[in-house]
């Protein structure tokens, strides 16, 4: 995955998982703000929904969401993608422990990486 250099990190809640790869998340911005978006996960690409694979990816990304203490989101400054979603590395937290989702879908071969 490419390195970057300005990321802001956020908490997020009442999260949908849209396929593999996307998500529909409001987003904790502090001071009692918050704010409901589509996030692309950076630097992954997952098989499209219609496929088995998809179906797969989408599924595992549902049961580490809902079996997560909190989940957070690394987001790139100013940076949207390709189709208005903000780009983001997802982070899982289960009994104590990060867990980066974006790596987890690339070592359990659910999604390939994209650039």
């Amino acid at each position: 995955m490419r390195k970057f250099k300005t990321t802001f990190v956020y908490n997020v809640h009442d999260i949908r998982v849209v396929d593999g790869d996307t998500l529909e998340a409001t987003i904790d911005l502090g001071f009692h703000i918050s704010f409901k978006t589509k996030l692309r996960l950076y630097g992954i690409n997952c098989p499209e929904l219609s496929t088995n694979k998809g179906k797969k990816a989408k599924a595992f990304v549902e049961q580490m969401i809902n079996g997560a203490d909190k989940v957070q989101i690394q987001t790139i400054k100013n940076r949207q993608g390709k189709y208005g979603r903000y780009l983001a590395i997802v982070y899982i937290y289960k009994n104590g422990q990060a867990i980066n989702l974006n790596k987890l879908l690339l070592d359990k071969g659910l999604a390939r990486e994209y650039k």
